[in-house]
């Protein structure tokens, strides 16, 4: 509860999309100054060139896009990973993509299957067959070579 009082968070646009930061009040400040002194807005310098050649890397895709589990692990407790933060717009096309592609007789929708059939929940191999859909995209799109199925 105490942290919640600390950490602010913050809508800014970045790449025309809508995106939260969670800040503390101080951590803020000193951004926007490092930005000023760079003559760059905070989106401008938080966006930053790193996140462009992530891009070619299928983890880094992925954590931009919502889809790379993170643990939640805090002191001694050991939660399951989860996938947050990243572009949520890209998240959910991928998503809904994902849902449609599981119900063909696709590589993806096998993948799924064999998911579903060791146990995992539905939701959490729907994001793998997403992730798998964003890291296939970002090769075709890549490599400039056309998908083959």
């Amino acid at each position: 509860m105490f942290l919640q009082k600390l950490v602010k968070k913050r809508s800014i646009l970045i790449d025309g999309l809508q995106t939260s930061v969670s800040l503390e009040d101080k951590f803020w400040i000193a951004l926007k100054g490092i930005a000023a002194e760079q003559g760059e807005s905070v989106a401008k310098r938080l966006r930053g060139e790193e996140s462009i050649s992530e891009l070619c890397h299928r983890k880094g895709i992925a954590a931009l896009a919502g889809l790379a589990p993170l643990n939640t692990d805090s002191g001694q407790s050991r939660g399951a990973p989860q996938i947050h933060g990243g572009r949520r717009r890209v998240r959910e096309a991928l998503y809904m993509a994902a849902v449609a592609v599981t119900r063909t007789s696709s590589r993806f929708a096998r993948i799924y299957r064999s998911m579903r059939e060791a146990g995992k929940p539905a939701k959490l191999a729907l994001i793998a067959v997403a992730r798998k859909l964003l890291v296939t995209l970002n090769a075709v799109v890549r490599d400039q070579q056309p998908f083959h199925p």
